[in-house]
């Protein structure tokens, strides 16, 4: 029974929010215990609750991790582009090239000029005929971590530890070709500085609010995101006509 409701509870997390601190418990726990001798997780610590010392991630609740990985702005700055470049060279040495298609750096601190979370996103889009899968094997002799899976993508994080993050700290979002709405949205926003400066306020006024809720922080950000990136994407079909 226990292992069923985990189930289903990784499978809808997953199916919403790729980046989702919840998805990455269930999915580590799941992994790393023995579910008949667990039993389940704890998810209702309170805010200022502290952690068991030596406490592994997959032990942790979902508030331990929150508390753990704060949403945390920081200026633009310039070595994240070489942050970038440098994981980039990694990735291409393990990753088949007959497979992989085109690897991007998105998110926020792909957008020049605006404050983000200091944690590198990245793309790596592979031929549709690809089996997802056989990725995995590639990723972990990287230092990923595959966090969250569905058929049609596979989301990996780097950089986190039971003492909070390293100092670089990477989102892997690997996909099929074309599954790439985030680079219209970083192109759009790199060639309109008054969105990006736009996204930026906005940004800033959500972090404090949800310092501790990444998905809430995620959410408030959706429509600004979706909006922009169907304008970016309209502008495309438009310039191809």
């Amino acid at each position: 029974m226990v292992y069923r409701l985990l189930q289903y509870a990784k499978t809808a997390f997953q199916s919403v929010k790729m980046d989702s601190f919840f998805a990455m418990m269930i999915y580590k726990w799941e992994i790393e215990t023995d579910i008949s001798k667990r039993g389940m997780p704890k998810m209702g610590r309170n805010k200022g609750e502290s952690r068991k010392m030596g406490q592994k991630l997959s032990e942790m609740s979902l508030g331990e991790l929150w508390q753990l990985f704060p949403i945390i702005l920081s200026e633009p700055k310039a070595y994240w582009k070489e942050w970038y470049i440098e994981e980039e060279a990694k990735l291409k040495e393990v990753l088949p090239p007959d497979q992989v298609v085109r690897i991007s750096h998105i998110g926020s601190t792909a957008i020049e000029g605006i404050w983000a979370k200091p944690i590198i996103d990245i793309l790596a889009e592979v031929t549709k005929d690809s089996d997802l899968q056989s990725f995995k094997e590639y990723l972990t002799s990287a230092g990923y971590l595959c966090m969250s899976e569905n058929s049609r993508r596979l989301s990996f994080n780097k950089g986190y530890t039971e003492k909070g993050s390293a100092e670089k700290v990477f989102h892997l979002h690997l996909r099929r070709e074309g599954d790439n709405d985030e680079l219209y949205f970083r192109d759009y926003l790199n060639q309109f500085s008054d969105t990006a400066k736009e996204y930026e306020k906005l940004k800033l006024g959500l972090w404090k609010q949800y310092e501790h809720n990444r998905d809430s922080y995620t959410d408030a950000k959706t429509d600004f995101v979706k909006k922009y990136t169907l304008i970016a994407k309209d502008i495309a079909v438009f310039q191809t006509m």
